[in-house]
């Protein structure tokens, strides 16, 4: 290696740069003992072939480790390949540097696998057969604890297919150039905590069973979540997306479970793609997000929970302690973050001039309204649900106005009977008819004025409160029309 070479090598394993360029003096010692090693397992009859060529690849293709290997702070200078090798103990590559590309694909790790401030340097295309110059772990599977905390990937990094049993960690990693992770299995929790990509991050049809944690990471390029499913929390708290986001057609949560989807504090400087991403369990949580204009949402009732949203399961277990008062108080939070939440959507979307989407949000909102404060302050939301759907039908309030008509006609005709001024049904129809429209004037027009002037006094008070729910329902029924048929 050159001194330029040994120098960065030096500082990413700690090894000092004496230590790295001994082997002048250590080659006729080290050529020695391999000899002997080699002569003492094959025999004499066997041609020794002398030492490997130190500046080629280390090839353990295949290889089984069936106790544990420390490869710590190793610096390999050319290609390393491990693929299919089998690791039964713990394998240990912390502070590890990779020169020329590392191979793992389809190792099997049963312990842990460290590779804690690994170095993987760029050396190489991304497509040579060879595996030249990139980090290379596809299809591998990882039954024990796995740390790539710190990492340092200078070279193209490939986890596509990997199977992760337990927790990984890649809290801190730097992602140089393309990270691919695309159908990765998270059984365990996914650390990605302070995370940088600075290229594309490649997520899609990935599998989080456990908790996907991605706060304060930085997505300097593309980051592509698309199909992604999140069994347990999403947490972007505190993440940066400089570039696109997809979650297209992503799954947050599980139906019957409860788990947080937090966007909180999160910077999107470009559009966000969310179209068709189902949230089984909670509505995201963009408190403090800023979310660019473009933002993408789908206002199908499918992908949204249903019903109110629940709390937490370990909330849930306190306040199975806790007094009655304070269940009450968590559970109209829980209501309030999701209004508050549903807003802010609803505020997204409307920028863009998606009418149909805004109103789907504001609908939302209102029903969660509707569930927040005493049945006084509840009262008024729910009523707007039941008679217009939020303002979105049409033919509820037009029900309401017939049935506003006929039950009128009904009372008036009963009440009218053996009256001086006994009038039949149809007529009493007609009358309650002109009480709902009462500002149309009907009443001047198609009835004598002593007619209504000498109508018990009860009656009088019963034409005045469908006059009053006329023109209620009748501005709902505006409303509606108008929420249809507004100019896109």
């Amino acid at each position: 290696m050159g001194q330029e070479a040994l120098e960065r090598a030096a500082a990413s394993s700690s090894v000092t740069v004496a230590e790295l360029s001994a082997w002048t003096e250590m080659q006729a010692e080290v050529e020695r003992r391999h000899k002997a090693q080699w002569l003492g397992r094959n025999g004499k009859n066997l041609a020794y072939p002398g030492v490997p060529d130190v500046a080629d690849a280390v090839v353990l293709d295949g290889v089984e480790f069936a106790d544990h290997l420390r490869m710590a702070q190793a610096v390999f200078s050319g290609r390393a390949q491990f693929n299919r090798a089998t690791f039964s103990g713990v394998a240990d590559f912390g502070q590890a540097t990779f020169y020329r590309g590392a191979a793992f694909g389809h190792a099997t790790f049963s312990g842990a696998a460290a590779f804690g401030s690994a170095t993987f340097r760029k050396g190489g295309h991304f497509n040579s057969a060879k595996f030249n110059g990139r980090a290379q772990f596809g299809s591998a599977v990882f039954s024990g604890e796995t740390n790539f905390g710190e990492a340092t990937f200078s070279s193209w990094v490939y986890f596509e297919r990997a199977a992760f049993s337990k927790r990984a960690g890649f809290y801190g990693a730097t992602f140089s150039v393309e990270a691919r992770f695309r159908c990765a299995t998270f059984s365990g929790e996914a650390n990605f905590s302070d995370a940088t990509f600075i290229t594309w991050a490649y997520f899609e049809r990935a599998t989080f069973s456990g908790a996907a944690l991605f706060g304060d990471a930085t997505f300097s390029g593309a980051a592509h979540f698309d199909h992604a499913t999140f069994g347990g929390e999403a947490g972007f708290v505190g993440a940066t997306f400089r570039d696109l986001a997809y979650f297209n057609e992503a799954k947050f949560g599980t139906a019957g479970e409860d788990q947080e989807v937090n966007f909180i504090d999160c910077q999107f400087g470009q559009p966000t793609n969310f179209r068709k991403a189902v949230f089984r369990a909670r509505y995201p949580d963009f408190a403090g997000t800023v979310l660019h204009d473009k933002t993408t949402f789908t206002d199908d009732a499918d992908n949204w929970p249903k019903g109110e949203q629940k709390k937490d399961r370990d909330q849930a277990k306190a306040e199975a302690k806790a007094e009655a008062k304070a269940k009450a108080k968590a559970k109209a939070k829980a209501k309030t973050e999701a209004k508050d939440n549903c807003a802010v959507i609803r505020n997204n979307v409307g920028k863009q001039g998606q009418h149909d989407a805004e109103h789907f949000f504001f609908r939302r909102e209102m029903g969660f309204a509707g569930q927040i404060g005493k049945w006084w302050e509840r009262l008024p939301y729910q009523a707007f649900g039941w008679f217009s759907d939020y303002g979105y039908a049409i033919l509820t309030p037009l029900l309401c106005l017939g049935l506003l008509i006929a039950a009128g006609a009904d009372v008036l005709a009963w009440g009218l009977t053996g009256t001086a001024k006994a009038i039949v049904f149809e007529e009493a129809s007609w009358l309650s008819f002109a009480n709902v429209f009462n500002f149309l004037g009907f009443h001047k027009t198609f009835f004598d004025p002593d007619c209504t002037q000498k109508l018990p006094q009860w009656l009088k008070v019963f034409s005045a409160l469908q006059t009053i729910l006329g023109v209620i329902f009748l501005f709902l029924l505006g409303l509606g029309l108008r929420t249809r048929f507004r100019l896109r």
